[in-house]
């Protein structure tokens, strides 16, 4: 008798629930997402910091070493004047003894140049001085000297460790005897060395995290990061790249004179969101089979009530 006020009630309940549903689902993502993002971002940003600070605190160790060599009086009587005795052992001390150091050279003000065993093919100072930072450095009353450089570079190890354009970290300091200058230990540290706080192989939510150390438009190369050159590019002006896929993250070090720039894969977030997003559906399926019983019981026992009270109407209406 009343089959389509059955129906009527039946699609109103469910329609209604389902839409209230699906608003709560949307309102729930979108608050979850964020607050996510956000967790994940500031996970990220003091990640970078701490692996930031790990390199500062290695670079730093190593100029410290370096530091050490300059007061040693066998390499400053060398420098001064020069008998064409070798340091080649006490450069290879530093190296040794810092583990932090991959190749040292020190030059004399007269043009000589004492290396360790591993460096060859080692540019003359006028060479070096065509590097800005360095040149600068020569020319100041500064000791010491982070130079961060594509160019100029000594060979460490015969060119074995890492192609010569993948560039090099130098701890320069200024040797003195009696105050006067009398020459140079620039101590080369590879980028490997401080790109490996960046990606851990522990560290799975960080995993495929590409770094980039850079100073001005260049920029230290390591495992195939030249692939990434358009995130690195675009990063300082968006927090998320254009695509979607990773977060950018710059720090600059004022100690280093350096900015590093870290591409995060957002794909861990992406599975997790997209985890608790299955489950919420999930959930929703049970509650709208729930809900479809539910309009379904109800709008049956309006309708019988209906229909009975119908009934009772019908028959006073003969009597």
């Amino acid at each position: 008798m009343f089959k389509r006020l059955h129906r009527h009630i039946y699609l109103s309940i469910l329609l209604t629930s389902v839409l209230l549903l699906i608003i709560t689902i949307i309102i729930s993502m979108v608050m979850i997402s964020n607050m996510i993002y956000k967790n994940y971002l500031s996970m990220a940003e003091q990640k970078m910091d701490r692996n930031m600070n790990n390199c500062e605190l290695y670079v730093s160790s190593a100029l410290t070493s370096t530091f050490n060599l300059t007061q040693d009086q066998e390499l400053i009587e060398e420098l001064s004047s020069p008998t064409g005795n070798s340091l080649t052992k006490k450069l290879d001390n530093l190296c040794n003894y810092s583990l932090k150091i991959d190749g040292a050279t020190a030059y004399s003000l007269n043009g000589r140049i004492y290396t360790s065993s591993k460096v060859t093919n080692v540019p003359i100072l006028e060479k070096l001085r065509e590097d800005v930072g360095i040149h600068n450095f020569l020319e100041s009353d500064e000791k010491s000297f982070i130079s961060v450089r594509n160019k100029q570079i000594a060979l460490i190890y015969n060119n074995t460790v890492y192609p010569e354009e993948y560039g090099i970290i130098t701890c320069c300091y200024k040797v003195y005897k009696n105050q006067n200058l009398v020459g140079y230990i620039f101590a080369d540290i590879i980028p490997a060395n401080l790109y490996q706080y960046f990606n851990p192989s522990y560290d799975d939510y960080f995993k495929n995290t590409k770094t980039f150390i850079s100073r001005h438009e260049e920029f230290l190369s390591y495992q195939n990061n030249l692939s990434f050159i358009s995130y690195f590019r675009e990063a300082g002006k968006d927090k998320i790249s254009k695509d979607l896929k990773y977060i950018l993250i710059t720090n600059e070090s004022d100690y280093l004179g350096s900015s590093f720039t870290s591409i995060i894969p957002l794909s861990k977030l992406i599975i997790s969101l997209a985890l608790i997003l299955g489950l919420m559906l999930l959930v929703s399926v049970i509650l709208i089979i729930g809900i479809h019983f539910i309009s379904k019981y109800f709008s049956s026992n309006v309708t019988e009530r209906l229909d009975k009270l119908l009934s009772k109407m019908s028959v006073l209406k003969k009597n």
